[in-house]
């Protein structure tokens, strides 16, 4: 059907995920780069913020990695 048509294109096509990822991590890199406000900012919201940002590209290192060692059935 349908959605097996649409699963067939997105196994067929990696590269829209691994730029789907670049392009995350970029954002991510660039947020976190940006120079902060001049007040202090708290340690436990630096140390949240750096939690979910190592947390984030965990998901998308494991993602991709899923993705181009995963099983390759046609």
């Amino acid at each position: 059907g349908r959605s097996a048509a649409i699963l067939a294109a997105m196994r067929e096509t990696p590269s829209v995920l691994k730029l789907t990822s670049v392009v995350l991590v970029t954002i991510l890199i660039l947020t976190f780069a940006a120079p902060a406000k001049a007040e202090a900012i708290d340690p436990t919201l630096a140390i949240s913020l750096a939690s979910v940002a190592v947390v984030a590209i965990i998901i998308i290192v494991y993602l991709v990695v899923a993705n181009t060692r995963g099983p390759k059935t046609r």
